[in-house]
């Protein structure tokens, strides 16, 4: 690659870092938090940041080959912090359970998932450009076992990760007394309502989290740090208002984002990452049932 080329692929990148971390809703919770002010404002911080990296990559050539990444990234924002609060905010769950509110929401959630998948395979002229099919579920991993040359499949490493993954959040949580010995019937009792917010959850979170961003990246950075940031961006997400949230919430979040991109990105679809992505969210739905 010529050396010119060589600088503008790093300027992309290092432009991408910077508008993904910037247009993540951690900084701007820290920001309203030490400025004292409401959740509100951290809203309107969070859509003003995706609205000026929209505006640098449609002016600054350098930087435009990421205006599809950031028209995605202010999408997000738009939907999460204005649109989805003001639609759960009509549906009549006053006085219900917490996992019944869960429910509510979630369920307009994957609505909004569904939509966005639509919109992503009409624009770009396939699912599998925009990871929304199911995917090559036998894809190749980059896992190979002592004493093998060919790696494990997707289909080896998805079902035994998923198991881990419940198992391993379970555990910690279990740890941290947040589930009892008197917590069983409640939760053979919810397992349903659980289940399905899980899906639900699940499946938008891998659509619009992940899909969407990483789908318009990858053409820009290239897998590497496609999946890199977006697994950041994802962690960040999870600062506030999440199971777990702080920088515990990050870490997790962002780790788990790296698994769930490269298993995106290399069966081309959602099948694994969403169930996955099921198996830590029983665990976090489950917590919710029993609060």
């Amino acid at each position: 690659m010529p050396e010119e080329s060589r600088r503008r692929a790093a300027g992309t990148v290092i432009i991408a870092w910077t508008g993904t971390v910037a247009v993540s809703q951690a900084p701007h919770v820290l920001i309203a938090q030490a400025l004292g002010l409401s959740e509100a404002a951290v809203d309107g911080l969070w859509l003003g940041s995706a609205v000026v990296l929209v505006a640098v990559c449609a002016s600054w050539s350098r930087a435009r080959s990421l205006l599809p990444y950031a028209a995605v990234l202010l999408a997000v924002v738009a939907l999460i912090g204005i649109v989805l609060p003001l639609v759960g905010g009509w549906l009549p769950l006053d006085g219900r359970s917490e996992l019944v509110q869960a429910f509510g929401s979630k369920a307009v959630f994957f609505a909004a998932a569904v939509i966005m998948a639509i919109v992503l395979a009409r624009t770009a002229g396939s699912r599998q450009t925009t990871f929304v099919s199911s995917g090559d579920l036998r894809a190749p991993s980059s896992i190979r076992l002592p004493g093998r040359r060919r790696p494990l499949s997707w289909a080896v490493v998805g079902p035994v990760a998923a198991v881990l993954l419940f198992g391993l959040f379970a555990g910690v949580l279990v740890a941290d007394g947040v589930f009892d010995a008197g917590d069983g019937a409640r939760l053979l009792e919810a397992a349903p309502l659980i289940l399905v917010c899980a899906a639900f959850n699940a499946f938008g979170e891998e659509v619009i989290h992940r899909a969407g961003p990483l789908s318009r990246l990858v053409g820009a950075v290239g897998p590497g740090h496609a999946v890199a940031m977006t697994a950041v961006w994802f962690g960040l997400g999870h600062y506030a208002g999440s199971i777990p949230s702080g920088i515990e919430g990050v870490v997790m979040s962002a780790l788990l984002g790296l698994l769930l991109g490269r298993a995106m990105v290399a069966t081309r679809g959602l099948g694994w990452p969403v169930v996955m992505h099921i198996a830590v969210d029983l665990v976090v739905f489950a917590t919710i049932a029993v609060a």
